[in-house]
């Protein structure tokens, strides 16, 4: 009998990935915030690119490559009408803000500190390439 405790998997938000052929408005407040209707499934969409796309073994996230950059951007631009330099930097600062905040509650869950987690995490895919290899 298997006792581990049942938890929800991750958001892959497949119903924003189906196209069709309109893209959705986002409207924002004085403060840059995503205001509105679709502002919550921007925000869980966000969230989700921003946590397939980037790799948490990044230690910084000004160290995102631009080419990884403008795949982000692409990726949002495809589902939603944003098109100003201001509406891209409001993105890219929340999506920087939601990469923080996954890499802290994966090194957490890890019962690691900040710093130590990355070189725990890089032993562990040496050590999976390694058995891999045999």
């Amino acid at each position: 009998m298997n006792l581990a405790k049942k938890t929800r998997g991750k958001t892959l938000l497949a119903n924003l990935t189906k196209r069709n052929n309109d893209l959705r408005i986002i409207n924002w407040n004085e403060k840059g915030q995503p205001v509105g209707t679709n502002s919550v499934q921007f925000s869980s969409f966000v969230g989700a690119l921003v946590r397939e796309v980037v790799p948490y073994t990044i230690s910084d996230w000004r160290k995102v490559s631009p080419i990884m950059r403008d795949v982000l951007w692409a990726s949002i631009q495809a589902q939603y009408d944003l098109h100003d330099d201001w509406q891209k930097k409001m993105c890219f600062e929340m999506m920087a803000e939601l990469w923080r905040a996954g890499k802290y509650r994966l090194a957490a869950g890890w019962g690691v500190d900040a710093l130590g987690w990355l070189e725990c995490w890089a032993s562990i895919c040496i050590w999976a390439f390694v058995e891999w290899l045999r």
